[in-house]
């Protein structure tokens, strides 16, 4: 109830509009192609980011890199072999988030697929992926750091130099662009 009240401002006025008109979505999503939108295998292990073009037409510099990272694909699995106590539900949400990090492979059919064309790109399944293997890591790693004491704060340095890494192509292109324009502006 809360939830309803609290985002009404929002809700009903969405309501409104979908009762009211006709929208395309639909007609778009009945004719777009997932299957050229699919991760090559590749793109589940760069390291980089790369703000591109989504699909695979691409070479792989132009290509946009949308995986959920080394460490959340490793960490999750954690929970297996170093939890005592299984519980069924962070269980099935390791299933669910595994799923949905592989579903996005170029492996899966999605030429067949139809039904799921809403979703306009299968990456999107990534998102879902991210918060759902995010619980068992960190379930994992805590049962792991018990045992070791100096291992959380490894873990954060090495994350936080995996982060700089990479982000750093798109900060170098960033840098590069900007002083390519303020050298033009001065000229």
């Amino acid at each position: 109830m809360l939830a309803c009240l609290l985002t009404s401002f929002y809700t009903f006025p969405m309501v409104e509009q979908l009762k009211s008109q006709q929208f395309y979505l639909n007609y778009y999503a009945s004719s777009s192609a997932l299957e050229n939108h699919a991760m090559a295998f590749w793109q589940f292990f760069a390291n980089k980011t790369v703000f591109g073009l989504s699909g695979n037409q691409y070479k792989a510099n132009n290509a946009m890199v949308v995986n959920i990272g080394l460490f959340l694909t490793i960490a999750p699995i954690s929970y297996l072999f170093l939890t005592k106590k299984k519980h069924t539900f962070i269980t099935i949400m390791l299933v669910i988030g595994l799923s949905c990090m592989l579903l996005p492979a170029q492996i899966f059919p999605w030429k067949y697929m139809s039904m799921l064309r809403i979703l306009q790109f299968p990456w999107r399944l990534n998102m879902l992926a991210l918060p759902l293997l995010c619980v068992p890591a960190v379930i994992g790693i805590e049962n792991l750091t018990h045992k070791l004491k100096y291992l959380p704060i490894c873990l954060i340095l090495l994350l936080s130099l995996e982060g700089i890494y990479h982000l750093y192509p798109a900060t170098e292109t960033y840098i590069c662009h900007a002083t390519q324009y303020n050298m033009a502006r001065s000229n």
